[in-house]
Parts: structure tokens; C-alpha cells; sequence
């Protein structure tokens, strides 16, 4: 069971969760009928707008991003493109359950800044996002202001993660009233409080889906109003650097413990699936890896689940809800069209969740039927007591 894997909710109170990676790069169109969601009002009203999301555009960066990712990876992964949903992984070789599909370093890594950081850029981000009622929890903002900062050398470097910043810097400018021995104050810029990505991390984030972006939100307007970065920071590229990490970041958490959003490059190509073949974990450094949680057949699609392992167990109608309010895109995944062909069961020892394919159970004849469900059940029971015998230190493959 990957902890990390919980993701916080995108929207405030919406219940959308934001277990990270590239929704696929085109949102399924007609991947469920209105009459089927008209139980929920909001997941009726979000199918049209997810409908044309995502240019053909996207299709010409396939080949030339196929050959980078096999270089890094080895030929265990392949980009390929799908109609229905854009750029997606599939898998180079075959993998058995707990193989390690890829591991990968992170574009951003961009962790909640400690009292000890003393930043007064995110303390007064905060109570902006609080004041002016902002959708997006701090923290996306935040990551998307370090994104959107300059790469360049006319960029001013960050202090170190481990070092406070000098107790005399203000966002308000210097302090005409005690100037120290007739010495002329200095203006020091917000820049400072930022970690900026390297110039190779900006432009391969440049290549993540993203909506398209025609205006900065009025939201972000007012963020760098706010913040004196109207003139220092480019509305557009913040706008877009918000969306880029909607739709592609994880939440994980740094060394400290604090709360981080990191962006991956092949990770973000990952599609979802609410039965996923595999599971995701990010270390304390940035580190992303990704392990196969069932067998995978070469060329087979590589998925994962983009909301958080409580929610696999409840309704298609539930999960799809989640999707479209937090990555605005109707689930067309086996499972949710299948009639949930998955039967939950979460383990009350270790909290794992497992995920048993029943399809192919209800294809069967009665005896059958009988016999695959009573091995199910032994299996998950073995599971329950190995966890108590062994103090909850056990662990099988999540499905089977």
C-alpha cells in the first residue's frame, strides 16, 4: 500500500482528488451517456465542456518524446498515440507483479515552505488564496509561481531549502524609516522566496498537456497583483504552468515531511484506470518510481489510479464525479463501463485495498462460480491474518 498515493482535493469541498499524472491527453469523449450521470448535476454539466479539450496538436511530439523516454528507460516503456485520449504509455517488455516499470527524476519538486523558511511570499500567498477566495488550494499556486519563475541567469537564485531567509527581506520593499547609518535601503525582489526550474526542466514541462489557455484567469490576475508580480511574472505562463500541474503533478512529501507537488515527465503520460495495473510511489528526495501491482503484457497500456485508494472501492458514478470536477474527463476505463467488474476489499489490519477482477467470475458456470469466489475469499482472509501474525508488516500483490 503506497500512503503517497492519497492525493488532496483539487477543489475546495468539490471531493475531486489529484493523485497525479497526465489525464491522458485527449478527455474521453462520449465515454458515458447524461442519462447515466444525471443522478449528479455537476457531472451532467461537465460532459460537454470535456468533450474538446485537447488539440490534434499534441500528436506530432509522440515520436520525438517515444525516443527520449526509451533512452532514459531502457525500452521498458513506449509513447504511443491513442484517438480517444492522446499520449499515452504502454509498456516495452513484460512485467510481473512488484516489478519496477520506471524509475524517474523529477522536472519540479516544489515542497510547502516550514516556519523555519521564514517565506514571507507563501505566508502572504496564504491569506490571499483565503481573502480572495481562490478555487485552488495554496499549494497549486504556489508550485505554479515557482514553475513560472525565470530560468534564466537574469533570474535571482532561491536560498537553500535548509537556510531562513534574511529576516530583513520584505515583500513590502526596504525600511526608509531605519536605514542604518545613512545607508540607502534596498528593494529586494519577491524572486528571491522562489525556486526556479532549470532551463531543461521549463521547456520539457513546456511539452505536458495542458488546457488551452487563450487569457490568464481573473484568479491568477489578482494572485500577482497581490503579490507584486504582475511585472516580474508573465500572467500567461502562470496561467499555464497552473494548469500544466492540475493535470500532470502528484502530491507526495519532502524530506521534512512537508507537503510537495512533483512533476515527472514519463509519469505524466500515465493513464488512470479505477482498476490500475500499477502503483506509484515518490521518495523524500524527488525520486519517482513506478511498480507493476498486476501482470503486464508487453505493448499492454500502463495505468494508474488518479484518486485516492478509498475512493477505488465506491460507485462508478462516485468515481467519475471525482475525475471530471478535479481533471475534468468522464472515466471510460474497463471498469467503469464494465458494470465494476472489480470487487473491492481493504484490508482492516493495513488499510491495503485489493482489487479482484470478477469479469470473468460471472462468465463462469455455478459451480465455478461458487469455487473462484471462495479461492477470493481465502485469499483476502490469508491476507487479514498474515497482517496480524506478522504485526502488519505483510503484503501481496494489490489484485488479482
Amino acid at each position: 500500500h503506497i500512503s503517497e498515493q492519497n492525493a488532496s482535493r483539487l477543489q475546495k469541498g468539490s471531493g475531486g482528488a489529484a493523485v497525479g499524472g497526465q489525464m491522458t491527453d485527449r478527455p474521453s469523449p462520449g465515454a458515458c451517456d447524461s442519462t447515466e450521470l444525471s443522478a449528479t448535476s455537476t457531472t451532467g454539466e461537465l460532459l460537454n465542456e470535456c468533450k474538446n479539450l485537447v488539440p490534434e496538436a499534441w500528436a506530432h511530439s509522440v515520436g520525438r518524446l517515444d525516443s527520449l523516454l526509451r533512452r532514459r528507460h531502457g525500452g521498458a516503456v513506449r509513447l504511443l498515440w491513442n484517438p480517444q485520449k492522446g499520449r499515452v504509455l504502454h509498456s516495452g517488455q513484460a512485467f510481473r507483479a512488484g516489478d519496477e516499470i520506471f524509475a524517474d527524476r523529477f522536472l519540479t519538486f516544489v515542497p510547502v515552505p516550514t516556519e523555519v523558511d521564514a517565506n514571507k511570499l507563501w505566508d502572504k500567498l496564504e491569506s490571499i488564496c483565503v481573502r480572495r477566495k481562490l478555487p485552488l488550494d495554496p499549494i497549486w499556486y504556489w508550485t505554479a509561481l515557482n514553475m513560472s519563475c525565470p530560468s534564466s541567469s537574469s533570474g535571482v537564485p532561491a536560498p537553500p531549502l535548509e537556510a531562513p531567509c534574511p529576516k530583513q527581506m520584505s515583500l513590502e520593499g526596504s525600511d526608509d524609516e531605519e536605514s542604518i547609518d545613512g545607508l540607502a535601503s534596498e528593494t529586494i525582489s519577491p524572486l528571491v522566496w522562489l525556486r526556479p526550474p532549470t532551463p531543461a526542466a521549463a521547456e520539457r514541462l513546456s511539452l505536458l498537456y495542458r488546457e488551452e489557455v487563450n487569457e490568464p484567469s481573473l484568479g491568477v490576475m489578482m494572485l500577482l497583483h497581490d503579490l507584486g508580480l504582475k511585472d516580474i511574472l508573465e500572467p500567461m505562463l502562470v496561467e499555464e504552468r497552473l494548469r500544466t500541474i492540475v493535470q500532470n503533478s502528484f502530491e507526495c512529501h519532502d524530506r521534512r515531511g512537508q507537503r510537495a507537488l512533483g512533476v515527472w515527465l514519463t509519469a505524466s503520460f500515465v493513464s488512470h484506470s479505477c482498476i490500475p495495473n500499477s502503483v506509484w510511489a515518490a521518495s523524500k528526495d524527488g525520486g519517482f518510481s513506478l511498480t507493476a501491482r498486476a501482470p503486464i503484457a508487453a505493448g499492454e497500456e500502463i495505468t494508474l489510479s488518479y484518486i485516492a485508494e478509498d475512493d477505488l472501492a465506491c460507485s462508478a458514478t462516485h468515481r467519475r464525479e471525482l475525475l471530471a470536477k478535479s481533471k475534468r474527463f468522464i472515466c471510460n476505463c474497463p471498469r467503469c463501463v464494465g458494470g465494476d467488474i472489480a470487487k473491492p476489499f481493504k484490508c482492516f489490519v493495513c488499510g491495503e485495498l485489493f482489487l479482484f477482477n470478477v469479469g470473468r467470475i460471472r462468465q463462469q458456470s455455478i459451480c465455478m462460480r461458487l469455487l473462484m469466489k471462495a479461492v477470493l475469499n481465502f485469499h483476502a482472509m490469508t491476507h487479514v491474518l498474515l497482517c496480524l501474525v506478522s504485526g502488519n508488516d505483510y503484503a501481496i500483490p494489490g489484485e488479482s
